[in-house]
């Protein structure tokens, strides 16, 4: 019998119907061509998408998207990882893989790379992956805003597509570096490609963050400057990921996905053919609302490829 992960998150967060979902797509896809014009036909690794509501983070999540629908590497993809943050379920030092046989969208189901998982666990038992009940998975929504994407983009040959959904704990730096380490062989596969799941600056009362960067600008800009910063360390020193590393430590920007973003940025740092060649390029930016004053809030969010 087959294990699927229902989308707990469709009808709410997204469409649940299959044709309003794939025009939305559509329509989230066309809007970024004047930006990823410029990056047709390179060949992308990985990218960094959002995951709030699809009103408020997809239009950012499709640069990234279309930057995948448009490489060189497409038609050779067979296999997505797909790394996000915990939101329901505390992991002490851990990353927890799918109980799954496959993930359920309303643009068609996505299996679950079984082979991949059983390397993992063999490499590392107990360490740092392990399991998590099904429902565990089904509560967590950084990962599930990502598979109508993935489904939209390979919809012609879904059959030939797997997923290895990863949900990464709270990690220590060591096993940041070590679970990067182990993925670093999988992001050599030129069948691989990673999706890294997060949103930015989340600020304000009811986050428990409200960090100024610079008062001498629009409250908004600040966020907006101080999500920059982290940005430029991610694109720019990706191949030194201790300065993100320690911009975190110094800034406590709420940005979720910081360790699924670290992990991605060490397994590069160990990687053999994208190490040293390679852009990791910054393509949108968003917030969900221009904070004015300190009684306001606001998630942000960010698109970025690893491509060359």
């Amino acid at each position: 019998m087959v294990t699927a992960r229902i989308d707990s998150f469709s009808g709410s967060w997204y469409s649940d119907e299959e044709e309003a979902l794939s025009q939305e797509i559509t329509q989230y896809l066309e809007k970024t061509k004047p930006v990823i014009q410029n990056y047709v036909g390179k060949k992308v690794k990985a990218v960094v998408a959002p995951h709030a509501g699809f009103r408020y983070s997809a239009p950012t999540a499709a640069h990234g998207y279309g930057c995948i629908r448009n490489a060189s590497n497409f038609d050779s993809i067979t296999t997505v990882f797909v790394l996000g943050p915990c939101h329901r379920v505390y992991l002490d030092d851990q990353c927890a893989l799918s109980k799954c046989d496959q993930c359920n969208t309303p643009l068609g189901a996505l299996k679950v790379n079984q082979k991949i998982q059983n390397e993992l666990l063999k490499l590392h038992p107990d360490t740092f992956f392990l399991f998590k009940d099904k429902k565990n998975e089904e509560d967590e929504h950084s990962l599930e805003l990502q598979f109508p994407f993935i489904s939209y983009l390979f919809k012609g040959r879904l059959n030939q597509i797997q997923i290895v959904p990863i949900m990464v704990g709270s990690l220590s730096k060591e096993t940041l570096q070590q679970v990067g380490k182990a993925l670093s062989n999988y992001m050599d596969d030129e069948s691989s490609l990673f999706v890294i799941s997060s949103d930015f600056c989340h600020w304000g009362k009811r986050f428990s963050y409200q960090f100024v960067v610079n008062k001498d600008v629009p409250l908004h800009k600040s966020i907006e400057q101080l999500d920059m910063m982290a940005v430029e360390l991610i694109t720019k020193s990706s191949k030194q990921p201790d300065e993100f590393y320690s911009y975190m430590k110094k800034y406590k920007n709420t940005i979720c996905g910081k360790h699924p973003i670290l992990i991605m940025l060490y397994a590069l740092q160990n990687s053999n053919n994208w190490k040293d060649d390679h852009d990791m390029v910054f393509l949108k930016y968003s917030q969900s609302n221009a904070a004015k004053s300190m009684d306001d809030s606001s998630v942000s969010y960010v698109s970025i490829a690893l491509m060359k």
